[in-house]
């Protein structure tokens, strides 16, 4: 019996939830245990399979732990450090979010070179001790935005800047569809119907930006009646603006 556990602080619980969550299905796919506890200011995350199945969990667990640091860790470090000028939520949502996605392909490698399953991690230490290269990657993006924060106080010099990140953010998806329907955003691929793990209705532009800029769609068809300039501009390299009609609200109502 092989078994394995990651531990994370208790402040974390998005990230412990992402992580339990993402790997439950893989693990209960090999007949192995997954359980989580707090103890001690810790959230624990035990894992345990049969030894024949260890190499294959070990993939997905890899994985699931290099997009958690890249995401949820890489964000605490901005959230705490990064200074720029007051802008709407939306707008300060859009730009965190894609120093986050920027350049994460090299994140994930500098993350894969020191990651190694032994019989425990505990995440916080792992990146203070063994990511250092990572950390001094993320000072580096900081003191350029923080540098640049009188700078950004012009709207139009912030949405350069924010158009230019996310259009090197690299592309990990083909196509989407992005559906303003009365009250609810759409999000589907070029079919319309549900991107696998990604939830169809949204509750709100911060959510589409999220999901969008973790998708990194290569064109994004853009479905509304009336005009989002700030999404439009940001993401206006990849957006094709188009018509809703009857047929396509009949298409969506019977996918969903």
């Amino acid at each position: 019996m092989w078994e394995f556990s990651v531990g994370m602080d208790s402040d974390k619980v998005d990230m412990a939830k992402y992580i339990y969550n993402n790997l439950k299905e893989r693990v209960e796919e090999v007949a192995g245990i997954i359980t989580s506890y707090e103890q001690a200011d810790k959230i624990n995350i035990i894992i345990a399979c049969e030894n024949c199945e260890k190499d294959r969990l070990c993939y997905h667990i890899s994985d699931t732990l290099t997009y958690a640091i890249c995401t949820f860790i890489k964000d605490d470090f901005l959230s705490k450090n990064l200074k720029l000028p007051k802008k709407s939520k939306l707008k300060m949502f859009t730009f965190k979010k894609a120093l986050v996605s920027f350049d994460r392909e090299t994140d994930r490698f500098l993350i894969n070179r020191q990651l190694v399953l032994e019989e425990s991690l505990y995440i916080e230490p792992f990146f203070y001790f063994k990511l250092q290269s990572l950390k001094e990657k993320w000072q580096e993006l900081l003191k350029i935005a923080n540098d640049n924060s009188t700078y950004l106080l012009s709207n139009d010099a912030f949405l350069e800047l924010l158009s230019f990140l996310i259009d090197n953010i690299e592309i990990s998806f083909d196509e989407v569809n992005v559906i303003f329907q009365d009250d609810r955003i759409l999000l589907l691929n070029n079919d319309f119907k549900a991107i696998q793990h990604v939830d169809s209705v949204l509750k709100n532009e911060c959510e589409l930006v999220s999901k969008l800029l973790d998708l990194s769609p290569r064109k994004i068809n853009w479905y509304a009646k009336t005009r989002r300039s700030f999404l439009e501009k940001v993401f206006e390299k990849r957006i094709t603006l188009m018509q809703e009609d009857t047929d396509l609200r009949a298409l969506i109502d019977k996918s969903l």
